[in-house]
C-alpha cells in the first residue's frame, strides 16, 4: 500500500493486492485489485476565470472549490496466460469504478455593474461532478509458424459509462468523454525473415470509431522492409499509414 498525505484532501491510502496461480508451468492466472486517486490541486481549488460568450453576450465564470475532494478509482482485473509450442495466448480483462470525477455546477445567473460597462455572468465551480465505470478486455497472440515466418494477434474493447452526481453545465460531457475513445481496436502483424538478410513486415489495424469527435471507423496497414547489412547495422524503409 502506497500512503501520502497532501494539504488538500489529508491521508490518502492506494492499497494493491495482487495473486497469480500457475496450474501448469506454461500456464498462469492471475488477479489484482487497487485502488488509486488523483488529488486535488490549485486549479481545481483557486481558479477564477472569466469566459466570455459572444452570442448571446455574457460571461461564465468559473471558479474553483474549496471542497474539491480526490478523484478516485477501484480497479479490478483479471487474466489467464498460457505458452505451447511456438504459441503464446494472453487474455485480461478490468471493470473500473470511478467516485468522484471533475465536472462544472452551474450557478444563478446575476447581473455585474463594476466595472462598467454591465454584464450577465453564469457562474460555474469545479464540483465532483461524475462517477462512472468502465469495464473491458485484452486479447494478444503471438504464433511463430515458420522459423522464418511470425504471426502477431491483437484485440481490444472498452466500454465507458458516467452518471453525472451534479446539474452540470454541459450535459453533453458525458456522451463526449464515453464516445471519446475507440471500443473496439485490432491489429495483425506479420513478421518474415527472408534470405540475405531482408525482413519483411506488415502490420494492419483496425480503430473504431470515435463519435464525440466526429472520427469515423479506419483501417490502416504499415509496411517495413529491411536490411541487415552488418551486425549491428541495419538499413529500413518504411511505408505508414498507407490505407
Amino acid at each position: 500500500s502506497k500512503v501520502e498525505r497532501n494539504d488538500y484532501t489529508g491521508v490518502e491510502v492506494q492499497p494493491t493486492a495482487r495473486l497469480a496461480w500457475q496450474p501448469l508451468a506454461q500456464q498462469t492466472i492471475w488477479a489484482a485489485f487497487s485502488r488509486a486517486v488523483r488529488t486535488p490541486s490549485p486549479y481545481e481549488h483557486d481558479l477564477f476565470l472569466d469566459i466570455y460568450n459572444p452570442d448571446p453576450p455574457f460571461f461564465y465564470r468559473l471558479t474553483g472549490d474549496r471542497d474539491f475532494r480526490s478523484e478516485v478509482v477501484y480497479a479490478s482485473e483479471a487474466g489467464y496466460r498460457f505458452q505451447t509450442g511456438n504459441l503464446w495466448v494472453a487474455l485480461s480483462c478490468f471493470f473500473n469504478v470511478y467516485r468522484g470525477l471533475l465536472g462544472f455546477e452551474i450557478g444563478t445567473p446575476f447581473t455585474e455593474a463594476d466595472p462598467p460597462p454591465g454584464r450577465t455572468v453564469i457562474p460555474a465551480h469545479f464540483r465532483n461532478g461524475y462517477d462512472g465505470k468502465t469495464h473491458g478486455g485484452e486479447l494478444r497472440a503471438d504464433w511463430g509458424v515458420t522459423r522464418w515466418f511470425k504471426l502477431h494477434g491483437f484485440y481490444s474493447y472498452l466500454k465507458i459509462d458516467l452518471d453525472r452526481t451534479a446539474s452540470i453545465i454541459a450535459p453533453q460531457t458525458e456522451a463526449a468523454t464515453e464516445n471519446s475513445s475507440p471500443r473496439h481496436q485490432v491489429a495483425l502483424r506479420l513478421a518474415f525473415e527472408l534470405p540475405h538478410g531482408l525482413e519483411l513486415d506488415g502490420t494492419f489495424r483496425f480503430v473504431d470509431e470515435l463519435p464525440a469527435q466526429g472520427v469515423k471507423a479506419y483501417v490502416n496497414l504499415d509496411v517495413r522492409l529491411g536490411w541487415r547489412v552488418l551486425p549491428g547495422l541495419d538499413l529500413s524503409v518504411v511505408g505508414q499509414n498507407l490505407l
